[in-house]
């Protein structure tokens, strides 16, 4: 039993140095736009491991971090956090820190199929943690698939009282940059309505503005219109809101 462990302990000993050099090059200049091949695959990481996990895990992300922190100082760009945030939660699925700073610090913009799969399985691991849900929903946003997707995610919040109340709303923002004009249009001037939305009823008015593409000389009157709808308490919304397609639907 003790050789057998003794075994395990340096096969582990080896898989880590292996590790160690494999990510010891990350900040030099001359690697960081190659592929990682070099980098254990993730679909094998957790058989190297040996059972070692979260400690393999924690390797991984304190290098990894290293290299960030290097990249930062020479000026390079750091391109291998999606792949360490892979690797580390594919070690351990319930490593929060390598979710939130991959959601927090790269490109939303980017749609890295890495990033998005790390970031639903953080999502999957923390169904109830509304920070992670919105951190994937701005990675999807880009495309009109995402923005359905995106909807989706942040539905559950909905009813979540313990969330904020911006981010209660935001699958129906979502939901309304996936729809067309008309549809949008006719989500934001409901949020507007909507006693809870109070302080955004701004931005909300300004929105409704944009997808009817009505002119910034007209805007005062969508306003009036809309304020009218307030002081009924909503009981004229349907006769209102067909006055504004009315108006500026082209």
């Amino acid at each position: 039993m003790k050789s057998l462990i003794n075994i395990r302990f340096a096969v582990l000993l080896l898989a880590v140095l292996l590790c160690a050099g494999s990510i010891r090059n990350w900040n030099q200049p001359e690697t960081l736009n190659d592929d990682p091949s070099y980098l254990p695959s993730s679909n094998y990481i957790r058989t190297l491991a040996l059972g070692h996990n979260e400690s393999l895990a924690s390797i991984f992300w304190i290098q990894g971090i290293i290299g960030l922190g290097s990249s930062a100082y020479s000026g390079n760009e750091f391109h291998w956090l999606g792949t360490i945030s892979d690797i580390t939660t594919k070690l351990d699925s319930l490593f929060y820190n390598s979710y939130y700073f991959l959601g927090s610090m790269t490109d939303a913009q980017a749609q890295d199929s890495t990033t998005l799969n790390v970031l639903r399985r953080g999502v999957q691991q923390y169904p109830s943690d509304w920070k992670l849900a919105m951190l994937l929903s701005m990675h999807l946003q880009s495309t009109q698939q995402g923005l359905a997707e995106a909807a989706k995610v942040m539905e559950h919040f909905s009813t979540d009282t313990a969330a904020p109340l911006y981010v209660r709303h935001l699958h129906r923002t979502f939901l309304a940059k996936s729809a067309d004009p008309l549809f949008a249009a006719q989500i934001y001037f409901m949020d507007y309505l909507n006693p809870d939305m109070q302080g955004f009823r701004t931005i909300l008015s300004q929105r409704i503005a944009d997808q009817l593409n009505i002119p910034p000389a007209e805007k005062e009157n969508l306003n009036l219109l809309l304020r009218t709808s307030l002081e009924d308490k909503g009981k004229r919304s349907a006769e209102v809101f067909a006055e504004i397609i009315r108006r500026w639907l082209r």
